[in-house]
């Protein structure tokens, strides 16, 4: 476990000395790292000079004291606009969005100015601290930077991107430039405007490395993110941290589940964690999920909901924690954090076992098509963000409490599932993986792809449209369990009801569309196809990522996904008692590992784990439990079912893969 540390702590002597001995006492951490602000612009170079000096004092007396130490570098370029006084003294280019926006004390990663007169000092008196790790923030982004948002357009990137596109004009129809044109225009200078935002990135990261490791080459640079798909291809941009001799590189995935009072943010946390953990390369060694309790208020967190969301980071495919907790002791004193510390060390028990448990594995199961081209999927406003949601917010997130696996990388899919902006994303290639696997497609998904010129591989077309007054209702087929009638309750809740068209033989239907007499209004809302390519397709016109955990609904829905994987899913809870979320490891001769966490306020006696295993025992590992052998309760083919007992809140771990 790392743990971040604010200069309020670690500048002035006495403050310095309590930490010191009170890390001592507890004996939780592995790892300090020294936060060089605690204002999210960045502090004056005069104010940075003075703190180097006594950084490389504390950096020492950590080492003495058996701790690994090191900087986090708070600003890199800023991160919002904050402390606007101190901001309007620093001297640089503006970071700035397509609408002229900009933020005091918020920089362009290309601007000469800002490059040389503060960065490179800083980043070398930093090095000359003798820290053995430098993380560098998430503000070295290209967006949400105060009230800019998507960039950077200041007047000498703007000059470059002019020239870069062949373009003359001003800012505002360089905006439409990427609005209007024909698909194909769209997505040729779309990608082209991404693989910009990636070399900026990537040159930020050349400009650091070679800053720091001109001081000391042995030092390790680690980099905060938070899905940022805008400016991000982590597999080409990780190793430029290493430097050309392939370095270790460190990741800290992070942002967002500041409280514990939103369930769903947790899960949707974790779930944009487990998506860059998959998109790193293997040059990075060290995952460290980021617990973020900023700004520290000690009602915002339990200590239990705290350690516990470390352990589902662990799941999501971290190999640490890093600790954002300890506020301004002007505020609290360290001991108003003892509690969370001590709860987190005997926590970390748990977190190692299932990192050895996890055993680099990736995780595998339904894609749902997010990968680093996803800003191609916004159908206007490009450059304003496309209208697209925070990180982990689309239409997986209706899936979180299904009990069915994910996979967050188009290599380790079982098969997949489009909404119509993953559906416009996709390059071709990817397109075809989902289409001759398995692939389950929502409306817009079947007209994108249509239109993309696919429908002969889907077999349906779209009908008429329903706003209202429009339920589901099933129709006898194998993959519907058992009869049933839904109502998403359009007129509370909106959403569109679509009709599907069979167009090819071997469509088959799954539900239709009735009104509130129970009259037919359209033969086909959801059916399936298997195609040429012998991938198979369930496209889905009626609330297909909303309300689905009505029973007959959710037993339909495990049926579908299935049928789609072909039976290879490696874990599922087939049951719908409680919201779980799971994630499912499997290698060849490995057995399975399932990581289940029920994210309900309600225990589950007996609940049901199926697994794609041969073996008739399982491992069960539970946190602070002594580990338990299950035995199967039954088998249908590949699969065995286990009951095991999982408590409210819980993550718990079933192994089939121990020799």
């Amino acid at each position: 476990m790392s743990l971040r540390v604010t200069p309020a702590i670690w500048e002035p002597e006495t403050e310095f000395a309590g930490f010191l001995a009170w890390l001592n006492r507890l004996q939780a951490l592995d790892e300090v790292a020294l936060l060089t602000g605690d204002i999210h612009v960045a502090p004056s170079l005069e104010k940075m000079t003075g703190r180097a000096g006594i950084l490389k004092k504390r950096v020492s007396a950590l080492k003495a004291a058996g701790c690994r130490a090191g900087i986090n570098i708070l600003c890199t370029l800023g991160h919002a606009a904050e402390d606007r006084k101190s901001a309007e003294s620093l001297s640089g280019e503006p970071f700035m969005d397509i609408d002229g926006n900009s933020s005091p004390g918020n920089f362009c990663p290309q601007g000469e100015i800002w490059k040389n007169s503060y960065l490179k000092p800083v980043y070398r008196m930093l090095a000359e601290a003798g820290p053995e790790f430098i993380w560098i923030d998430d503000d070295l982004r290209l967006h949400n930077h105060g009230a800019a948002s998507y960039g950077c357009f200041c007047d000498g990137c703007f000059r470059k991107l002019s020239e870069y596109f062949g373009f003359h004009g001003s800012r505002r129809e360089f905006a439409v430039f990427f609005d209007r044109g024909s698909a194909e225009e769209l997505r040729e200078r779309r990608l082209k405007m991404l693989e910009w935002n990636r070399q900026v990135l990537a040159s930020a990261f050349i400009f650091i490395r070679q800053t720091v490791h001109e001081v000391n080459p042995d030092i390790i640079l680690g980099k905060m993110d938070c899905l940022d798909l805008w400016e991000s291809d982590r597999r080409r941009q990780a190793p430029l941290l290493g430097g050309e001799g392939g370095g270790s590189v460190w990741w800290r995935p992070g942002g967002g589940a500041y409280c514990d009072t939103d369930l769903e943010e947790l899960l949707r946390k974790a779930d944009t964690i487990a998506a860059e953990a998959a998109m790193l390369p293997p040059e990075v060694t060290v995952v460290q999920g980021e617990l973020e309790n900023f700004p520290y208020s000690r009602l915002q967190k339990g200590t239990s909901f705290t350690a516990l969301e470390t352990s589902l980071y662990c799941a999501a495919g971290c190999t640490g924690t890093a600790l954002n907790l300890l506020g301004d002791p002007a505020s609290a004193p360290f001991e108003c954090y003892e509690p969370y510390l001590l709860e987190l060390k005997e926590q970390r028990r748990f977190n190692d076992k299932i990192v050895r448990l996890n055993r680099g594995r990736p995780l595998r199961g339904i894609w749902f098509g997010k990968d680093k081209d996803y800003f191609l999927g916004a159908e206007t406003d490009f450059l304003r963000g496309g209208g697209f949601p925070v990180a982990g917010n689309d239409a997986s997130r209706g899936f979180h409490a299904l009990g069915l696996p994910y996979a967050y990388a188009p290599e380790h899919a079982l098969c997949g599932a489009l909404s119509g902006r993953e559906a416009r994303a996709l390059s071709d290639e990817s397109v075809l993986q989902v289409l001759s696997t398995g692939g389950y497609l929502d409306a817009d998904a079947v007209r994108v792809l249509i239109e993309r010129g696919y429908g002969g591989l889907i077999g349906f077309s779209i009908g008429k449209t329903f706003d209202a007054d429009a339920l589901e209702e099933s129709v006898p087929h194998p993959l519907n369990p058992a009869p049933f009638r839904r109502n998403i309750r359009q007129s509370f809740r909106g959403g569109r009801a679509t009709e599907f068209i069979p167009q090819s033989a071997g469509t088959e239907i799954l539900s239709r569309l009735v009104d509130y007499a129970g009259n037919e209004i359209a033969p086909c809302c959801s059916g399936t196809f298997t195609n040429a390519l012998g991938g198979r397709v369930a496209v889905a016109g009626y609330g297909a990522w909303s309300l689905l955990g009505h029973e007959f609904k959710y037993r339909q829905i495990h049926a579908v996904f299935r049928w789609l994987a072909a039976d290879a899913l490696d874990a599922e809870v087939p049951e719908c008692r409680v919201r779980t979320k799971v994630y499912a490891r499997a290698g060849e001769g490995s057995g399975v590992t399932a990581a289940i966490f029920n994210w309900s306020l309600e225990p589950a006696e007996n609940l049901t784990v199926r697994l794609r295993t041969a073996q008739d025992k399982a491992l069960l590992v539970r946190n602070r439990q002594a580990e338990s052998v299950v035995s199967a309760v039954g088998r249908d083919g590949v699969f065995a079912d286990f009951q095991i007992p999982v408590n409210a809140l819980e993550l718990v771990y079933l192994d089939t893969s121990r020799e």
